[in-house]
C-alpha cells in the first residue's frame, strides 16, 4: 500500500487513467453491444493502481472510462445511463476513500442530451468530481452536432472541464472537412494530428457561442 499522504508531495498528475470498477464491469457484462475488448490493467485493483502510481511517481490520478459510447447502442441509451451512473458512483467512492490519490472525470450518456445533463448535475455533487470525459465523436456524430448544443451551453454556464479523448478511427460520412489539411490530418491517422484537426473543425463554433470555453494547454 502506498505511503503517500497528500498530493503536495513531488509527483505527476495523470489525467488519462482508465479504470473499470467492479460494479461497472458487472453492469457491462449484462448487456454488451458487441464482444468486449477490455485491457486487464484497466480492471480496478486499488493496490495495483497505487503500486504502479508510486513506481512512476504519480501523485494523483484522474480516473475515467475510455470511449464510453462503445459500450451501448444509441437506441439503448437507458443502458448507457445505467453504466454512467454506476461508474461515476464507484469513482466517487474511490475518491472519497483516497482523496489524496484519486479524482475522476465523469461519464455522461450522450447522445441523450437530457440524460447527460442530469447525470452531469448528479456527478458534480460527488466526491472527486473534476469534469467530464468525452470522445472526439459520439456514435459517429461529431461534437458540433446541433443536437449537443444544450449540453455544451450548460458546460459553458458552469465552467466545466472537458477531457477530450482522441478516437483513432475514420470519421463518419456525416463529417465534412473544410480544408485539404484537415482531411490529410485524418487520413494519416495519427492521434495528435487527428485531434488537432477535429478540434479546429468542431470547437471554433463552440468557442464563438460559449465565451467561457477555451482549449487549456498542451501538457
Amino acid at each position: 500500500m502506498s505511503d503517500r499522504s497528500n498530493t503536495s508531495q513531488p509527483g505527476r498528475i495523470d489525467v488519462h487513467a482508465h479504470a473499470f470498477p467492479p460494479e461497472f464491469m458487472k453492469a457491462l457484462r449484462k448487456n454488451p453491444p458487441r464482444p468486449l475488448e477490455i485491457r486487464s490493467n484497466w480492471e480496478w485493483d486499488e493496490s495495483r493502481f497505487l503500486r504502479e502510481m508510486d513506481r512512476w511517481e504519480v501523485a494523483l490520478q484522474v480516473l475515467s472510462l475510455p470511449h464510453t459510447y462503445e459500450y451501448y447502442e444509441p437506441r439503448n441509451c437507458s443502458f448507457g445511463v445505467e453504466l454512467c451512473r454506476v461508474a461515476n458512483s464507484e469513482y466517487a467512492e474511490i475518491s472519497a476513500r483516497r482523496p489524496e490519490r484519486f479524482r475522476f472525470f465523469a461519464a455522461v450518456p450522450l447522445p441523450d442530451v437530457e440524460q447527460a445533463w442530469r447525470e452531469l448535475k448528479r456527478s458534480r455533487s460527488l466526491a472527486g468530481f473534476s469534469g467530464v470525459a468525452l470522445s472526439t465523436n459520439i456514435h459517429e456524430r461529431t461534437l458540433d452536432d446541433a443536437a449537443f448544443a444544450p449540453f455544451f451551453d450548460y458546460a459553458n454556464e458552469i465552467g466545466l472541464v472537458i477531457f477530450l479523448h482522441p478516437l483513432q478511427r475514420w470519421f463518419p460520412k456525416q463529417c465534412s472537412f473544410s480544408s485539404a489539411e484537415n482531411r490529410a490530418g485524418v487520413s494519416r491517422g495519427k492521434e495528435p494530428i487527428q485531434t488537432e484537426s477535429l478540434f479546429r473543425q468542431t470547437f471554433l463554433r463552440y468557442f464563438r457561442t460559449n465565451p467561457r470555453g477555451h482549449s487549456g494547454q498542451r501538457c
